[in-house]
This record gives C-alpha cells, structure tokens and sequence, in this order.
C-alpha cells in the first residue's frame, strides 16, 4: 500500500505551492475513470484489497480451534454464495419481501402503483427485517475528493450481491 500511495505522488510538484497535485498528482494522470463509475479514488483500491482479504478469509475452511464466531460467520457466508439453493428457493422468498414493501414494479409490471411505494417506508422496511437500506440507493458520507477537509453526501447506484461476487479484486 505504502508504495501505490508514493507512486500517486508527483515528486516534480511542489508541495508548497500545489499540495493536492504533490501527492495524487500520478494518480490522477495514470488512473482512467471507468464507464460504469461516478469517480475513482485511491481508496477504493485499497476497499478492494480488503475486500478479497476477507473473502479469501470467507472462504477457508474453518478449524476445530477456530472460535465459535467465526465458524458462523463462515457458514452464514457459505449460506449466502450457495446459489444452487438460493435458487431452489426461487422467487418465493423475495417475493414476500418485496410485498412487504408495497412491490415492486420490475415484478409486477402494469399492476404496480406507484402512488403507494414509498422509497423511505421500504428502506425503513428493509433495515427492520434486516436488510441494509442499500438495496435502493446507497447513502454514505465521504471525503471530498477536491478538499479533503470537507465531508460530501454521496447517493449512488447500489452494488449487488452478484456484482460484488463477479468483481474482479485483482
């Protein structure tokens, strides 16, 4: 990590005169943004390293000395990324979901009345039966890229279950 960070940097600048361009300097000149994201940031490199840490952890095989938590946690994983029986289950488990939340016009087509979805209502709904309210939208508060001492509210596309499964960590 440390040496990303010192290749982001652009030792040419002077930090004096242009601080944010001394140390993403490099980032900014070798990093495209993809056509699928908002914004890229050193960060979220450093987010997907960690992400296939604990995935890597995830997925190994649990030891008899192995506290109690994390045994669960494991299983419950293994649960999750069991799509064989996910998908024996069907639709019938999402469907009751999404009813409790007024439908869902992906599902029901014509027969969905906008009037009575309400997006707080079903991330109310969602979060107490406990789902994150991610699902809909993604709400979080970040650094802003252009002045790191200000914070931003940043609402985005959510990432689903499949596309964190499918994305590349490499």
């Amino acid at each position: 990590m440390a040496s990303k960070i010192l290749n982001n940097m652009d030792l040419k600048i002077d930090p004096c005169t242009d601080f944010y361009s001394f140390t993403c300097g490099n980032f900014m000149k070798n990093t495209p943004v993809p056509a699928d994201e908002y914004i890229v940031s050193s960060f979220q490199d450093a987010q997907k390293q960690v992400l296939l840490q604990l995935r890597n952890l995830l997925e190994e095989r649990s030891t008899s000395k192995e506290l109690l938590p994390f045994k669960l946690v494991k299983n419950f994983y293994k649960s999750c990324m069991n799509t064989t029986a996910i998908e024996a289950d069907g639709l019938k488990t999402i469907k009751i979901i999404l009813s409790s939340l007024n439908g869902w016009p992906v599902i029901e087509g014509d027969e969905w009345y906008y009037a009575k979805f309400d997006w707080k209502q079903a991330m109310y709904t969602l979060r107490n039966i406990g789902f994150s309210a991610n699902y809909l939208i993604k709400l979080d508060v970040i650094i802003d890229l252009q002045n790191s001492s200000l914070r931003v509210i940043s609402v985005i596309k959510p990432i689903s279950r499949f596309e964190f499964r499918s994305a590349n960590f490499s």
